[in-house]
This record gives C-alpha cells, sequence and structure tokens, in this order.
C-alpha cells in the first residue's frame, strides 16, 4: 500500500515538472537561439565547444596571446568563418591587438582556435580577450587545442 501511494507521488511530481517546463516564456525572458551554427570540422579537424560568452556590442576587439608558457605556439584563430590569426606564433607577453571585428546580423557566432603545432609544451595555447567597441570591461577566454581538435568559444550578442 505504502509502494502505491510513493509511486503515485513520484508520478505526479513528474507530470508537474514537465508541466512546468514546456510553461510558456514570459515576454521579458531571453531566450538564445536554439543552436549556434558551428561547424563539425574546421580543415578536417572536429570541433569542441567548451563555452559561450555574452557580449553587449556587435563591434568587439579581439586580442590573443600565449595562455601558458613561451613554447612555440603556432595557431590560426577564426571568427566565425573568417581567420583573424593565420598561422602566427602566439607569445606569452606580446598581446597582439587585431582590428575590430562585427558578430554578424543574426547575433551570434564563434571564435575557434586551430593548432599548427604543439609547441615545446602541448597542447596549444591561447588566451584571448573579447571587449566590446567603446566599453572598458573585458572578457578572458582560455581556448586548448591539439592536432586533433578545434577548441570553439561561442560568442552571443545581447544588447
Amino acid at each position: 500500500m505504502n509502494y502505491f501511494l510513493l509511486v503515485s507521488c513520484f508520478l505526479a511530481a513528474c507530470l508537474a515538472a514537465c508541466l512546468a517546463a514546456c510553461a510558456p516564456l514570459a515576454e521579458d525572458q531571453t531566450r538564445y537561439p536554439e543552436a549556434i551554427t558551428v561547424p563539425p570540422q574546421i580543415d578536417g579537424r572536429p570541433t569542441q565547444v567548451s563555452g559561450t560568452l555574452i557580449v553587449r556590442s556587435r563591434a568587439i576587439v579581439v586580442r590573443a596571446w600565449d595562455a601558458s608558457a613561451d613554447d612555440g605556439d603556432t595557431i590560426s584563430l577564426y571568427l566565425g568563418a573568417r581567420k583573424i590569426i593565420n598561422q602566427d606564433r602566439v607569445r606569452l607577453l606580446d598581446v597582439s591587438r587585431l582590428d575590430t571585428v562585427q558578430i554578424a546580423e543574426c547575433g551570434y557566432t564563434y571564435l575557434a582556435l586551430f593548432a599548427h603545432n604543439l609547441g615545446s609544451s602541448p597542447p596549444n595555447t591561447a588566451a584571448v580577450s573579447v571587449r566590446g567597441l567603446g566599453e572598458t570591461r573585458e572578457f578572458r577566454i582560455n581556448l586548448s587545442a591539439d592536432l586533433t581538435y578545434v577548441d570553439v568559444q561561442q560568442l552571443i550578442y545581447q544588447p
């Protein structure tokens, strides 16, 4: 008898949770894109999404440097399909400033780290700072890849 009551309560709780999850969002809540279009491969290597960053400006400034040690890492860095660093060596203290780049009209894109070598201390690492144009706050992203996969960080524009 107690077992039947326990199962009934469990099923009622499950049903209530399912109904709450299916309820429509309130008008003031933000809905993120269902899926950010990250290609399954870049230059023949599978992509691996490591995180998501919300940015408040469509125009962003991106800087990159070696996140670990100055060990000879050579990288390409993609913003979406556009290569913003092309087979360049990243150095620990050399924070190279890149041009201001635009996030696509759809409001989302991705940063991808492609490792061309492993340096003397694997894996290949890059620290990337992302700052909205005209903003003072910077976000640091640590990306890490080897010769078998591409590390990807999703970027979502939300004003």
